[in-house]
């Protein structure tokens, strides 16, 4: 049997359980049961976790400070000098889709925690599933009021597609593999059986390509080559056999050749 684990096993209510400690935990349940992954999908993950940082200092994920170190991990150790260096690298990423993700979406750029959960996606990336839990609805006012009295449900075409921005933002992180497994359809794929059948279209950019379209692009590089080199001769050899002689007319009548 495949289990998908909803939501990386969160709530709302364990959303301040250090990462650290969550990401053993699903590295050691990954290690024991090989049919078991998770979600990724749930959106409060990427506004409440993932991608709503807001200058927090990485001093309080340290193991001195937080009770989740001392109470699931003894003697645990969290650098947070080398967390706070790959958060900085995620930001860099971030600075890039920032205008675009702003202008769709409602996060505000990768956390602390976003760096170390990071490390667990490309470790098992072959384990994580992504997408939405948002359903697209929408009711009369009077029926169904929504989260903003009088108006209806939210659940529109508008705020799907922020929904979906907002859950697929962690994306932007992901490593080729991970990209291509989590993102393009890999893994699902795998847990529906169907990777006889189908499998995810190569991530742009990427170098994974057959040792016989490799083997090809370098032979038609070097015929390339090789005919640029003799073109070059052939107008070098043209241009020395125009100076070698020149005709000149001192009057009418006579003419002149010299070599």
């Amino acid at each position: 049997m495949t289990v998908v684990w909803a939501h990386l096993g969160l709530s709302k209510e364990l959303k301040h359980l250090h990462p650290t400690v969550h990401a053993y935990i699903i590295d050691n349940l990954f290690s024991r049961h090989q049919n078991l992954y998770a979600d990724i999908s749930w959106d409060v993950l990427s506004k409440q976790l993932l991608m709503n940082f807001n200058g927090a200092n990485v001093s309080l994920l340290h193991h001195d400070v937080h009770e989740d170190l001392n109470g699931e991990i003894k003697e645990s150790v969290v650098d947070t000098e080398e967390v706070e260096e790959m958060r900085e690298e995620l930001e860099e990423t971030w600075d890039i889709h920032e205008d675009m993700m702003e202008s769709r979406g409602s996060v505000s750029g990768p956390t602390h925690a976003m760096a170390i959960y990071l490390e667990l996606f490309h470790a098992h990336a072959d384990r994580f599933l992504t997408g939405t839990d948002f359903v697209s609805s929408l009711g009369p006012p009077d029926e169904f009021p929504g989260l903003v009295n009088g108006k209806g449900c939210m659940k529109d075409k508008k705020n799907h597609a922020r929904q979906v921005t907002d859950t697929g933002s962690i994306n932007m992180f992901l490593n080729d593999e991970a990209f291509q497994k989590i993102v393009l359809g890999g893994n699902y794929f795998k847990i529906n059986r169907l990777e006889d059948t189908f499998a995810p279209p190569p991530v742009c950019g990427d170098s994974l390509l057959p040792m016989e379209a490799l083997i090809g692009i370098g032979v038609g590089a070097g015929v390339l080559l090789i005919i640029i080199i003799v073109v070059l001769v052939v107008l070098c050899c043209c241009r020395k056999k125009d100076k070698v002689s020149f005709v000149r007319v001192d009057g009418p009548g006579s003419a002149t050749t010299r070599v």
